[in-house]
């Protein structure tokens, strides 16, 4: 398992241990929206490179109860994943 991939996967399964025990103690209200476009910046730093155009759709007040870190994880490996297997705009 790429490195990477395992870093996500341990962050989901610690997640889940903390999920299924009751230990909601690190868990936040979200707003998603603010969330995923902080996320998305800094991912984008890291898409310099690329040529490619980002867009953003969605609507505040979009609530998730969740630890930041592991919607963090989340948010930003299916970013990454997008950008890897997005062709280069000419």
């Amino acid at each position: 398992m790429p490195p990477d991939v395992r870093s996500h996967f341990n962050a989901l399964k610690t997640w889940l241990n903390q999920y299924l025990s009751g230990s909601t103690e690190e868990f936040q209200s979200i707003d998603l929206l603010p969330f995923v476009l902080d996320v998305l910046e800094k991912v984008k730093q890291l898409s310099r490179h690329r040529n490619i155009r980002f867009q953003v759709d969605g609507k505040n007040d979009l609530f998730v109860f969740i630890d930041p870190l592991i919607l963090q994880n989340i948010v930003e490996g299916l970013l990454r994943n997008a950008i890897e297997n997005t062709p280069t705009v000419d």
